[in-house]
């Protein structure tokens, strides 16, 4: 038998390996082992951590023995040899430790880091003196050079939070200076610089410059368009606030609109703004950012650039204004707060008396005011928009009002399965010449029922020839929304798929026409857009909620094809119509069952007379008495839902 194979018939392999001849944690590999030889001849790569001897060939004279492979910082046959990391001195200021496959640098005084490369200072970690300057000096030590406390500050002058830096004057005199926050000017920021502008409100400002002007200071507010200031002379400049954007106008600036810089300047929080006009050039900023613009002076007079008179806010000249700002009636009036206003280096301080140069008129010291939309006033998901001293609610249909607390009243159709609920609305003369090439209606309704008729708006049926009738028609169908209308004897029809509208909810229904677009949407959402080419003015007299015409038939379209879009088959609709609404785009006119009487609300006209036969129609939500026959077997005790039980 060859070497390591002994046995009767060579069949036994001694493991070289049992009894772990690699120190140092190295892997060992018995040469005897065939599928390392595999391994190694698959492994064109290399890719694998063998010893070369692997990627020869096998050999029985070879086979006796074993190889190591070393881990990271050993080396020898045996992987016994522990490399000296600290050879290369890799410690800077410090000593070296040799580790197995690494080392440690023990750092000496005054130095830190892997390689005690850092350099303390101990000035910074200690901070050793109290009334002097430090100076860092070799490691581990500091100057120490005690200096004479500045007592400048100590009876804290600085009034308003001000910031007090103190210092020595002369050696011996202790003096300090003040460093102001926002609001507050003075050598001790005793002097108030806030304002707040009622609408009324304006100051006049009178400084003299021969050429060259700026102006800068801070607001905020909540409304969206204000004039901020205005410079008056041989020119006039325009500073607005318009539509949250920084404008400035001048006959200066060869372009109409005037410059813009700045978004959203009307969030409530202070802004930052700078206006600077020299021969050249106009500089706008507002906060970080910045724009600049050439001028125009033709006949090169720097006195245009000039601006003696200064007003902050709206002036007795601001009506003078008209056609050059964006309001069509003039300048929008400010109403807010400015602080820290410097016209031409000219602190404006509303508190300083006397005033020399300068005029006050309803002007408040400081910035009271309370934010108008926390918590928020609006009922009912409404939205509130924050107009500094007043408030705004946005209400969601079907409410209404101030704070939203009231809504259209409701009206419930087919209560208790009365069959002929009917609602009609003559349209008035007025509201027919309205939307005759645009109408949006839309209304909520809620129903648990799959088929039912909705509404119906046009010429009143039977009262002109099928071609000449015009019509537009809602109804559900198995719980969705069918929409049909008839224009000069085209017939349209469209399906809203894949939404129930019976499901006992509030939905939003709406149908636009706008002269030839014809739009369908279900709680806000489209759901169908059309343009037909074929589509008139629209002749409204009549609309119906809630059940159909007096007259109704079958129509046929031209292909002899029956159109089920109105038919006298239908089932009136039970359940609730609320809060029904027409417009012509720029209008809202609206259908009330039951008027809504409170002071403090404007409604919008009526779209026409509405009647309908009393005990069928009933005011508010009311539902049918679903218990009545007793559902709930064993005891159970029924409760009424709405239109359902549970």
């Amino acid at each position: 038998c060859c070497c390591v194979f002994p046995g009767k018939n060579c069949q036994q392999d001694i493991n070289e390996c049992a009894t772990l001849p690699c120190k140092n944690h190295g892997t060992c590999f018995e040469r005897s082992n065939l599928t390392l030889y595999e391994m190694a001849a698959a492994d064109v790569n290399r890719t694998l951590v063998l010893p070369a001897m692997f990627y020869q060939n096998f050999s029985y004279n070879t086979a006796s023995g074993f190889e190591c492979v070393c881990v990271l910082g050993t080396e020898g046959l045996d992987c016994g040899i522990d490399i000296n990391e600290c050879e290369s001195s890799p410690c800077l200021s410090g000593s070296c430790i040799n580790l197995l496959g690494a080392f440690r640098c023990d750092c000496g005084p005054g130095f830190s880091g892997n390689f005690c490369e850092v350099d303390i200072d101990e000035c910074v970690r200690d901070t050793p003196c109290v009334y002097g300057s430090c100076y860092d000096r070799s490691p581990n030590t500091a100057a120490r050079t005690v200096l004479m406390e500045l007592v400048g500050c100590k009876s804290e002058p600085c009034k308003n939070m001000g910031n007090c830096k103190p210092y020595l004057e002369n050696e011996t005199n202790h003096k300090f200076n003040c460093s102001c926050t926002n609001g507050f000017h003075g050598s001790t920021c005793e002097k108030v610089t806030t304002m707040s502008f009622s609408g009324a409100s304006y100051v006049e400002i009178n400084t003299t410059r021969e050429e060259g002007y700026d102006i800068q200071f801070r607001f905020k507010t909540t409304l969206p368009n204000g004039l901020l200031a205005m410079g008056k002379g041989l020119t006039i400049f325009i500073l607005e606030l318009a539509l949250g954007r920084l404008n400035l106008y001048s006959s200066l600036l060869n372009k109409l609109d005037g410059v813009y810089v700045g978004t959203d300047l009307n969030d409530g929080n202070w802004q930052k703004v700078f206006v600077a006009i020299n021969s050249s050039h106009l500089v706008l900023a507002a906060n970080d950012e910045q724009t600049i613009y050439p001028i125009n002076l033709n006949d090169g007079n720097t006195s245009f650039t000039s601006f003696p008179n200064t007003y902050l806010g709206k002036s007795q000249y601001s009506n003078s204004l008209k056609g050059l700002t964006h309001g069509s009636k003039g300048p929008v009036s400010y109403i807010g707060c400015m602080e820290d206003a410097i016209i031409n280096g000219e602190w404006v301080l509303p508190e300083v008396q006397p005033r020399p140069n300068k005029t006050y008129v309803d002007v408040q010291t400081g910035c009271p005011r309370v934010a108008q939309c926390q918590p928020n006033p609006c009922h009912s998901g409404g939205s509130c928009t924050d107009l500094w001293r007043d408030f705004k609610c946005h209400c969601e249909r079907p409410y209404l009002g101030q704070t939203c607390q009231h809504n259209f009243t409701a009206a419930t159709f087919g209560h208790e399965d009365i069959k002929d609920s009917l609602v009609t609305v003559t349209v008035n003369d007025q509201s027919r010449r309205a939307v005759r090439s645009i109408i949006d209606l839309s209304m909520f309704i809620r129903t648990r029922e799959e088929n039912n008729t909705i509404f119906y708006v046009g010429t009143v049926p039977g009262a002109v020839t099928n071609a000449d009738r015009m019509h537009i028609g809602a109804q559900l169908k198995g719980g969705e929304l069918f929409m049909s209308t008839q224009f000069n004897n085209s017939l349209e029809s469209q399906v809203v798929t894949r939404i129930k509208l019976n499901d006992g909810y509030n939905h939003l229904i709406q149908f636009v026409r706008n002269v030839t677009l014809v739009q369908v949407k279900v709680n806000g959402s489209e759901h169908f857009r059309k343009t037909i080419s074929e589509m008139g003015p629209m002749d409204v007299q009549v609309l119906y909620l809630g059940g159909e015409p007096p007259v109704g038939r079958h129509v046929r379209q031209a292909d002899n094809t029956t159109n089920e879009m109105y038919v006298s088959e239908h089932t009136n609709f039970k359940g609730v119509i609320q809060d029904v609404q027409i417009s012509n785009g720029s209008h809202i006119m609206v259908v009330e069952f039951f008027p809504l009487k409170v002071a403090d609300v404007e409604i919008p006209p009526a779209f026409g007379e509405v009647t309908f036969e009393e005990g069928k129609i009933l005011e508010g939500v009311v539902s049918d008495d679903a218990c009545k026959d007793s559902p709930c077997h064993h005891n159970a005790t029924c409760h009424v839902t709405w239109n359902d039980y549970r």
